[in-house]
């Protein structure tokens, strides 16, 4: 279903982008920006769950909270801005609550950065109705997608990429421990 989801998110922003009525052209970008951060909740919600069972993965992926994972994933990249350009195959030093220092992965660093712009693009798209969502931020979600993506794929297969999600499994535990 997470591949489905960003699917749909291009076929939104491809309509959205070409539509000159704006009253349509703002229900298929909003839709478009919602849509890609849904194919990446969807996407770590599940990879997380399957940690648990891989025969009851969708039913484990329900419980996952929109609100934990974006807080999970903020301590998972350095700093208040996006991980540096660095590139595949680098890591960052990042230092995550109750888990220590953590060689991580550039690639896991981006996922978590992009799934956190991608909640507030959401939020902005599908309630902030006072303004409108352009082409270029619907663009930018569906490029943030991708990439999360397409960086999940060259990575998780990383031992720091299943503490991340065994840290989304658990975070509302984890972050109360001292």
């Amino acid at each position: 279903m997470p591949h489905h989801l960003l699917q749909v998110a291009r076929t939104l922003n491809r309509h959205g982008q070409r539509l000159t009525q704006p009253d349509r052209q703002q229900a298929y970008l909003r839709r478009a920006v919602s849509t890609a951060y849904y194919a990446v909740f969807h996407l770590l919600s599940r990879e997380a769950a399957s940690l648990l069972s891989t025969t009851h993965t969708v039913h484990f992926s329900r419980g996952f909270d929109h609100g934990t994972m974006k807080d999970c994933c903020e301590r998972f990249y350095p700093g208040n801005t996006a991980p540096a350009a660095a590139g595949a195959g680098t890591t960052l030093n990042v230092q995550v609550k109750n888990l220590g220092a953590l060689a991580m992965p550039w690639e896991v660093s981006v996922v978590a950065w992009n799934f956190v712009q991608l909640q507030g693009s959401r939020h902005a798209a599908d309630y902030n109705y006072t303004q409108p969502v352009t082409a270029g931020q619907a663009a930018t979600a569906l490029s943030r997608a991708e990439q999360a993506f397409l960086l999940w794929g060259q990575v998780a297969n990383d031992p720091v990429a299943s503490v991340f999600l065994g840290a989304l499994t658990t975070w509302p535990t984890l972050k109360k421990r001292s």
